[in-house]
């Protein structure tokens, strides 16, 4: 899926509800953020990346992004923040249906990372590190 995943270091996991919608954002970091709720448009330069429970999608840092939250339902994510080497980075969305650690990424990683001993922490970055290979 990335390659250079070596030299990816994970500096922050968290989680929480979505806003409505943000414009003109910018990251600070490049993000994986996992949609674990509700469907969601991101606009990349008028491409459009729609989401739903179970996605992801990967936005560089520097890039300039909105997104907008467009189910009903209350919308959920988990972000990921790394430094990473890629090679011409790009946003990128993915469907985690094939993943067979998606339920564990969806629903623990952000406690295990924050809340978690040094053991659960590694079963944390294990479970990401399977995802981008």
């Amino acid at each position: 899926m990335f390659e250079n995943i070596e030299n990816l270091k994970l500096i922050s996991i968290s989680s929480g509800k979505s806003p409505p919608s943000r414009r003109d954002r910018i990251r600070n970091l490049s993000g994986f953020i996992f949609r674990t709720a509700g469907e969601t448009n991101y606009t990349f330069d008028h491409k459009v990346f729609h989401l739903k429970t179970g996605h992801m999608i990967f936005i560089p840092k520097g890039i300039r992004y909105d997104f907008e939250i467009v189910s009903e339902e209350a919308s959920a994510y988990t972000l990921i923040s790394v430094e990473e080497n890629f090679t011409n980075p790009e946003p990128k969305a993915f469907t985690l249906d094939n993943f067979p650690d998606t339920d564990f990424i969806i629903n623990h990683l952000s406690s295990l990372w924050n809340l978690g001993t040094a053991a659960d922490k590694y079963q944390a970055l294990s479970a990401f590190y399977n995802l981008l290979s």
